[in-house]
């Protein structure tokens, strides 16, 4: 069985090709704007998976937005992923999408499962007006 153990979002995600540590820079929590509506600036959104057996599993995933307003948008829905090692990293970069009102915005991960779609992970940040 594959599970998230982390989901955040950034504005990039380095990977060091010599250790293969992970740096995460400029964590998101907040995204603030003179005005409404407003082009979200260029965010990574990054997870991780791990799988408990050693038989080689595969997931279907999609991420999708949830909007001050409850309203939801599908933003990706990547390939079927082959996990062949215990740990897997799925970085995602969201460019570009507008922001229409303040409040928190949810990304959800979710995982196609035996009876449809799942919930995975979650990482939000919220929106506010500025007043300068």
């Amino acid at each position: 069985m594959i599970n998230n153990i982390m989901c955040m979002i950034c504005k990039d995600i380095i990977e060091d090709s010599k250790t293969r540590m992970t740096s995460y820079i400029s964590c998101i929590e907040e995204v603030s704007a003179k005005k409404f509506p407003v082009k979200l600036p260029s965010m990574t959104l990054g997870t991780t998976w791990m799988k408990d057996s050693d038989a080689e599993e595969k997931m279907m995933l999609r991420i999708k937005i949830i909007f001050p307003n409850s309203e939801e948008k599908i933003l990706l829905e990547p390939p079927e992923i082959k996990m062949t090692k215990t740990k897997h990293r799925l970085n995602c970069t969201i460019e570009g999408l507008p922001l229409t009102q303040e409040g928190v915005h949810r990304f959800v991960v979710e995982k196609l499962g035996v009876s449809g779609w799942e919930f995975a992970a979650t990482a939000s940040f919220i929106s506010i007006k500025r007043n300068d």
